[in-house]
């Protein structure tokens, strides 16, 4: 028996060690399949694999090695005032229609086309520039897109005169374009290299807090600098002074060309300081972790978007942020068109953008901290919130349809908090991603996020395009797509892969 015994053993040593490689291998493959204990030890496998080939080898060692520094607020300023510029930059264009008909003849496609090129060249770039993020790090990114915005700020300013100025225009703006992945996509990259574990939902809310006010701000910067006279048709048209008031005309054009100058050279400016700012500090990270998670090693790029295909999980929660995102962003853009059959004035959907911008830039903070404190009810936060959608959509839609009666009233709070309600969770959408799909690298994840959501944007705007298709469609559209989420929510599993493995350790407050 005793050499039985001893042969038994002899086998039983191996098959362990092939054991210890399949969790370890589990754990970078993300078998979301297997069973509760088998991945939390395929995650105990992977911190202890690099743990072994750090410079360290203690665990006490590899805590003293965490720090917060205070620097993480001026990269996260400057990060954030990146994104405030360029989606300032992208949105130049819209709320000076007017001035740009006078002074070069522009119509409203030729100000669409200059606007697309947003979103256009974001489906293009979004996985490349996530390849940069993740192969070269912030630093060299960042250079990168503040060049790319440099350069197509500069562009578009070179002149005035027709018809050099549209081309310039279009160049500028598809150059321009190229930075916004980055300052869309890179939140969850910085949040999680710079801060600690109760503020990266905070910090990933503040940039895209001001990724929204850019696109707010440009409705009130533009029209601010660049004036505009809507009665210069009429004084021309006046026979009785035609060498007045051709005088008169020829001035007026001659104001709107200097402060559309103005506009674009100021424009140009915050581009060069962002550049320059880059230039002289903005490291890839920093020089020791603040948490454990942040110094772990992440998938390499391709093997990243092979997992992050077959991440259940992850993809449970790019439906919910898809139909909300996508569908929303396009119905917002069109709202105008939606509502003026209902005698709804420019006016009053200008209001709503105010509204719906400033309350989503505050519910998105108020979100986030709150995540960062209870983070185990992030989920109930957003059943509530999506919940509560629901019953405000269906109140305008009812509305719309004369079923109940419409007031403006009425109209602005349904509108307005629904919007605001489920915009504010975008930011918390982010870092469950993130944390659902780690060990892949956030940039990536952030990415693939997007560019879904951009994908939906193009097909909802594409119906829009079907001749005598109406509008009731889009709103029937919203609110189906906000039903279906609920349900998607429901059956999600709050699981925090990356704050369960920063809690295994001391991290600094």
């Amino acid at each position: 028996m005793q050499p039985n015994s001893e042969k038994q053993g002899y086998e039983l040593q191996p098959r362990d060690v092939v054991l210890q490689k399949r969790v370890s291998k589990l754990s970078l493959m993300d078998k979301e399949s297997r069973s509760l204990v088998q991945e939390e030890n395929s995650v105990c496998n992977y911190e202890s694999n690099l743990a072994d080939t750090s410079q360290t080898s203690s665990i006490d060692e590899n805590q003293q090695s965490f720090k917060v520094y205070k620097r993480r607020w001026y990269i996260l300023s400057l990060f954030a005032f990146f994104a405030f510029t360029q989606s300032l930059h992208w949105n130049t264009w819209p709320p000076i229609a007017q001035t740009t008909n006078e002074l070069f003849g522009w119509t409203i496609s030729n100000v669409a086309l200059l606007t697309n090129w947003g979103p256009i060249t974001y489906t293009v770039c979004a996985l490349p520039i996530s390849w940069v993020i993740e192969t070269k790090g912030l630093r060299t990114t960042c250079l990168i897109t503040s060049l790319c915005l440099f350069l197509g700020s500069g562009i578009r300013s070179i002149t005035l005169k027709t018809p050099y100025v549209y081309w310039l225009s279009n160049v500028g703006q598809i150059i321009i374009g190229f930075s916004a992945p980055f300052t869309i996509s890179a939140s969850t990259a910085l949040s999680s290299a710079w801060f600690p574990m109760h503020q990266r939902f905070t910090a990933t809310a503040i940039a895209n807090v001001f990724l929204t006010l850019g696109a707010s701000g440009s409705l009130f910067v533009g029209p601010l600098i660049v004036s505009t006279n809507a009665s210069l048709s009429n004084s021309t048209s006046n026979s009785s002074s035609p060498a007045i008031n051709s005088s008169v005309y020829e001035d007026q054009l001659e104001k709107e060309r200097i402060e559309l100058r103005t506009l674009l050279y100021s424009e140009l400016g915050m581009s060069a300081v962002i550049f320059f700012l880059v230039i002289v500090y903005f490291p890839n990270k920093p020089p020791s972790p603040p948490t454990m998670s942040a110094g772990m090693e992440r998938l390499h790029f391709r093997e990243g978007i092979k997992n992050l295909m077959k991440n259940y999980r992850f993809w449970m929660l790019a439906a919910i942020y898809t139909l909300c995102s996508g569908v929303i962003s396009s119905w917002l853009a069109v709202i105008y068109i939606n509502l003026k059959h209902h005698h709804i004035s420019q006016k009053s959907v200008g209001i709503f953008s105010i509204y719906i911008g400033i309350g989503s830039c505050l519910g998105s903070l108020v979100l986030a901290r709150l995540a960062d404190m209870f983070v185990n009810y992030t989920r109930i936060f957003l059943l509530a919130l999506i919940t509560i959608s629901i019953g405000l959509l269906t109140w305008f839609q009812l509305m719309y349809e004369n079923v109940l009666h419409i007031t403006d009233v009425q109209l602005t709070l349904s509108i307005t908090l629904s919007m605001i309600f489920l915009t504010s969770i975008y930011p918390i959408l982010y870092e469950m991603s993130s944390e659902a799909a780690f060990p892949i690298a956030e940039g990536v994840t952030n990415g693939v996020l997007n560019l879904l959501a951009n994908a939906v944007s193009l097909v909802f705007l594409l119906i829009l395009m079907i001749p005598n298709i109406g509008v009731s469609w889009m709103n029937w559209t919203l609110l189906t797509a906000v039903i279906c989420v609920l349900p998607v929510i429901c059956a999600f599993r709050n699981k925090f892969r990356r704050i369960e493995i920063d809690k295994k350790y001391l991290s600094p407050s």
